[in-house]
């Protein structure tokens, strides 16, 4: 709890937010590190409002869990940028590499767009990632504005059934802490 705790201050101080970890945020720091000392769930969602603190969470895990980089291959990825890895050649290799990564933290789910259209091919990249994750049961971590329905509209009934099977979900409400000094 102390280290996902003083990672995620640092964090919080690094993006010019001096707030301290009041009881709310401590809660939600206590909630992530059981899923991370139980692993019964390969996966965990952050859902919340704009402003919240779950990319900055997002940021603090991957810090705390890049520093037993030994055990895990950590990578944090926007979902627009999956999309636009996936789009190029001379990226599509990080595409690839999102799919069997150790962990992987998804940020802003839900932003990306649904749908890329390649040479007359319809393809679903976050999708693919979410399925292949899915199968191999690797940790994946996501952050989302979205809430259980709007996931089903978004993504269908079968990712929405395997994230409910498989993640542990956190709820972040609250004020947004962007413009706090």
């Amino acid at each position: 709890i102390n280290l996902l705790a003083s990672s995620y201050f640092t964090q919080m101080q690094s993006r010019g937010i001096s707030c301290p970890l009041d009881e709310m945020t401590l809660k939600r720091i206590e909630k992530i590190s059981k899923w991370l000392m139980k692993r019964s769930c390969p996966g965990l969602i952050i859902y919340g409002p704009c402003g919240t603190g779950k990319t900055t969470m997002a940021k603090a895990l991957q810090k705390l869990l890049s520093l037993g980089r030994k055990y895990y291959t950590v990578s944090c990825l926007n979902a627009c940028q999956i999309v636009e890895d996936f789009r190029s050649d001379d990226t599509r290799y990080k595409y690839e590499k999102a799919k069997s990564v150790e962990v992987l933290l998804i940020d802003d789910l839900g932003c990306e767009p649904e749908h890329l259209m390649l040479f007359g091919t319809l393809y679903e990249p976050i999708k693919d990632i979410l399925y292949k994750r899915y199968d191999r049961m690797l940790i994946t971590v996501l952050t989302t504005n979205l809430g259980d329905e709007e996931l089903y509209k978004r993504y269908g009934e079968r990712i929405a059934d395997r994230i409910k099977e498989t993640f542990d979900t956190i709820v972040f409400n609250g004020v947004s802490y962007r413009g706090r000094q």
